[in-house]
């Protein structure tokens, strides 16, 4: 069975705390995400599980004896032994995936765990824990990497929005983001409207106060500058006037009484919006258009994936590539000259842009956003009589309770009548009483016999 490595925590090893160290220099925060490193921990727990899964294993292989062992491997064989090396990290390619490897047991999984998909074991043995080697100065050969053109990649491209048009030309398509965009709330068509038009990631967007609106009241265009929150690279973009037009909407019909350092975006019931929240609704908005979504594959209308759409919207208007770095927030050594651009002459360039990443046009964002308006009411409307009948059917219960209550009372008064009319009865008989008193006190037992 499969030695799980639970004690000594690997993060505890010099190997592991100077292969962490080096990638996170690599980042200008000089830290890695806790995502990343929550992923750069869970391949090597993997790796050192198939480590010491291995038949006739003396002891636990931890990995300062990984990159030990290594260095034994390239100095007994120092032109072949890097490949030797390589073997390896095919063997737990495949062992991830649940395959059968010669001299090692079969992975064992955990309560929640899976085999990996052949993208993903691939990433793992020959994108982290090759760097785990190569960072501990284990010199790899690249050129066997397997090259995937992933599930997730073939769906973007199904759902291209810039298409061929017959004339050797390639034009923007919106008729499918427009019918997903149809399956969305209000709120949520303004955000997508806006990662389109601007590029920036969600969750930079959701952190925008009402006042940035407020501030730009004079601009057709938003003009939106800060640091991404995920790299901290600086970025100056736009807001086209399609979502420029619908930011102002939204925060006068759906934000109407709230304070200027009030986020833009709230929930219904007046909490934060969370990036997870509209990646959701993203993707059970793309379910509804019939698009199916495979364990391994991702939401052709994802966040994430509307940035992408605007890189391409740039190449296709021959932006160059030191505006395009400047609008995206990219990590790239751009010229001061760029850099220190006035926005004026920066609006210049996104104008060229907003062509290609205008989805409705003014007049129809308009239409669409009165639609919503009327929309929206009819959904409060729904929202208030669903109220109504959840107060109704607490007041139902709390009078079926009080019927309860008053039935027993009243089979009590019956039951006490019964015991009355008995006694009565024998004391009338030990009187002596004449016949029609004797039929009166039968009807009145029979009565009693009917209402019990």
């Amino acid at each position: 069975m499969t030695k799980i490595i639970s004690s000594p925590n690997f993060e505890d090893y010099t190997t592991y705390q100077f292969w962490i160290k080096a990638v996170s220099k690599r980042s200008k925060k000089e830290e890695l995400s806790q995502n990343m490193k929550s992923g750069y921990d869970a391949a090597m727990k993997q790796f050192l599980q198939f480590m010491n899964s291995k038949d006739n294993v003396e002891g636990l292989i931890t990995p300062d004896e990984i990159i030990s062992q290594a260095n034994k491997i390239i100095e007994e064989d120092e032109k072949e032994g890097p490949f030797h090396i390589l073997d390896t990290l095919y063997s737990f390619e495949d062992w991830l995936q649940g395959k059968e490897i010669r001299g090692y047991s079969k992975r064992v999984l955990g309560p929640r765990e899976r085999y990996s998909q052949e993208v993903t074991a691939n990433h793992k043995a020959f994108g982290i824990i090759r760097g785990f080697y190569t960072h501990n100065r284990i010199w790899l050969p690249r050129e066997r990497r397997k090259s995937f053109v992933s599930k997730t990649r073939k769906n973007d491209q199904k759902y291209a929005v810039f298409l061929p048009n017959g004339n050797d030309e390639i034009i923007p398509n919106w008729d499918e983001f427009r019918v997903f965009l149809s399956h969305l709330s209000f709120r949520d068509q303004v955000i997508a409207l806006s990662l389109v038009s601007t590029s920036q990631d969600i969750g930079d967007l959701l952190e925008l106060n009402i006042e940035f609106i407020q501030s730009q009241e004079r601009r057709k265009r938003l003009f939106w500058e800060g640091n991404r929150g995920k790299t901290v690279y600086p970025f100056r973009t736009f807001f086209s006037e399609e979502a420029t037009n619908l930011l102002r909407r939204y925060i006068t019909t759906e934000r109407k009484n709230s304070e200027s350092y009030e986020k833009i975006f709230i929930t219904t019931t007046g909490r934060r919006v969370r990036p997870s929240h509209i990646a959701a609704n993203f993707k059970q908005a793309t379910v509804k258009m019939g698009i199916k979504i495979s364990d391994n594959s991702q939401n052709p209308y994802r966040p994430k994936r509307l940035r992408s759409i605007f890189s391409t919207a740039c190449y296709q208007a021959g932006i160059d590539d030191n505006i395009r770095h400047i609008f995206m927030g990219h990590k790239k050594e751009i010229s001061e000259a760029y850099r220190n651009m006035p926005w004026q002459n920066l609006e210049i360039h996104y104008r060229k842009v907003e062509v290609l990443l205008t989805v409705f046009g003014s007049i129809e964002s308009e239409e669409i956003a009165l639609l919503n308006e009327k929309t929206q009411k009819a959904v409060n409307k729904i929202i208030d009589l669903e109220l109504d009948n959840k107060k109704l059917n607490k007041e139902i219960v709390i009078l079926k309770k009080e019927i309860e209550v008053f039935s027993d009372q009243f089979k009590e008064m019956i039951q006490l009548q019964k015991s009355m009319v008995k006694q009565w009865s024998k004391d009338i008989e030990a009187l002596g009483a004449n016949e029609d008193v004797q039929l009166y006190l039968k009807g009145m037992k029979k009565t009693l016999r009917i209402q019990n």
